[in-house]
C-alpha cells in the first residue's frame, strides 16, 4: 500500500497542510521588533515544515511570550523569551500590551470563546492582530468529533492519527465556523481581516483505505468548488483598530 504522503503526493497535491498553511500567516504577520503573545503555546510556535522556522520568526520580535495551560510544552518550547501558565480567558497582562497573539490549534479546546476573544482584544494595542488556526466544525471528520461522547474522543483521535495519549486534550469547538468566528470578533471590538476555510491533509492518517478515500473525497470537494464549506480548518486574523 502508497504511504501517507505518497497518497497526497499522487492524489491531493494541491492541499497545503493546515501547518504550513499557518507559518504562512505568521510570516506575514510577525513584524520586526512586535511583542508577541503565543496563547497556548505548547512546545513549538508552528509544526509546518515550509516557510520561516519558528527560531527565525521568533527572532524577528522584541519578545515573545508563551501561555499554556500544560507546563511541560512550555518548557520544551526553545524559542520563547519567557512562559507563564496562565488560562486563555485570564490573560496576566494589562491593557494593549502586544502587538500580535496567536493561537495555533487552540479555539476548539476552548469551552466558551466568546472571553477569550474579549481577552484578547484587551491585551491587543491599537493596529494589534489575532492570527490563528483551528479546525473547522463543516469538515464531516470534526463535526463527528464534536458529536460523540467527549469520553471516547481521544480514542477517536488515537485511531485516526496515531497521537499519544498525552498530546490529545479535550475539545469543545464552541468557536469552529467563520459565522461564530465573525459575532465572537464583533463583539470583542476586533475586524476580520483573513477568515478562510481550506483543506489540510487527510485527517486519517489510518489504514491506508480511510486515508485513500478521504483523499480522494477532498479531490472531489476541492474541485466542486465546496472547500469553503467543508474544509477541514479555518485559519483567520483579527484586527484591533
Amino acid at each position: 500500500m502508497t504511504s501517507y504522503d505518497g497518497i497526497i503526493a499522487r492524489v491531493v497535491p494541491g492541499a497545503e497542510f493546515h501547518q504550513n498553511r499557518y507559518a504562512r500567516e505568521l510570516d506575514a504577520r510577525v513584524r520586526p521588533g512586535c511583542r508577541w503573545l503565543d496563547v497556548g503555546a505548547g512546545s513549538r510556535l508552528h509544526r509546518g515544515w515550509l516557510g520561516t522556522a519558528p527560531d527565525a520568526l521568533a527572532a524577528r520580535a522584541q519578545w515573545v511570550i508563551g501561555c499554556d495551560l500544560e507546563p511541560s510544552g512550555l518548557a520544551a518550547n526553545p524559542v520563547l523569551t519567557a512562559a507563564e501558565i496562565a488560562d486563555a480567558t485570564r490573560l496576566p497582562h494589562p491593557d494593549g500590551s502586544f502587538d500580535l497573539v496567536t493561537a495555533n490549534m487552540v479555539l476548539e479546546h476552548v469551552p466558551n470563546a466568546a472571553p477569550m476573544f474579549t481577552e484578547v482584544a484587551r491585551v491587543l494595542a491599537p493596529g494589534g492582530q489575532f492570527a490563528f488556526v483551528t479546525p473547522h466544525l463543516g469538515h464531516p471528520a470534526v463535526r463527528l468529533m464534536s458529536m460523540i461522547p467527549r469520553g471516547t474522543r481521544s480514542a477517536f483521535a488515537h485511531m485516526t492519527d496515531s497521537r499519544a495519549n498525552a498530546d490529545i486534550f479535550p475539545t469543545h469547538y464552541a468557536v469552529n465556523t467563520p459565522d461564530v468566528v465573525r459575532r465572537c470578533a464583533a463583539a470583542a471590538g476586533l475586524r476580520v481581516d483573513c477568515l478562510e476555510v481550506f483543506f489540510s491533509y487527510p485527517v486519517f492518517r489510518t489504514p491506508a483505505a480511510a486515508v485513500w478515500l478521504e483523499a480522494l473525497w477532498i479531490r472531489a470537494m476541492m474541485g466542486s468548488g465546496l472547500g469553503a464549506r467543508v474544509g477541514s480548518n479555518l485559519v483567520g486574523v483579527l484586527q484591533k483598530d
